[in-house]
């Protein structure tokens, strides 16, 4: 995207999550790129501050303003560490069987996650 400083580190895990999981959306690459984060703690930290991702601007590389973010994709952002944290219930106790993020994660997984009521997934989007 013109405009946005590449988002590509040497971090396997955020730049599995970043192209994979979010499917490369320019628009999550721009605020990640605006807030300088390109490794997976500041990637977690962000997520895990909801009134942060709620307020966060992306650059639109077209007419070079900074925009809200549209909600499905806060949304999105919101969901990514309950969607980790279900993975990983799900696969075993973290000391003996943490998961693999690059291996064991997915757009079609995460978005089959996001679908899921909060009954279904055994809490609510923001990990109550």
């Amino acid at each position: 995207m013109a405009g946005t400083k590449s988002t590509r580190s040497s971090d396997p895990r955020f730049n599995h999550v970043v192209s994979d999981v979010f499917n490369g959306d320019p628009r999550i690459m721009s605020v990640l790129s605006i807030l300088g984060i390109k490794t997976w703690r500041p990637l977690i930290k962000l997520l895990k501050d909801h009134n942060k991702i709620r307020s966060v601007k992306w650059r639109n590389g077209q007419t070079q303003s900074e925009e809200d973010l549209p909600e499905e994709l806060k949304e999105e952002l919101i969901a990514l560490p309950s969607y980790l944290n279900w993975l990983q219930n799900n696969y075993g106790p973290l000391p003996d069987h943490p998961i693999d993020v690059t291996a064991q994660t997915s757009r079609s997984s995460f978005i089959a996650f996001v679908m899921l009521d909060p009954d279904e997934r055994g809490g609510e989007v923001d990990g109550t």
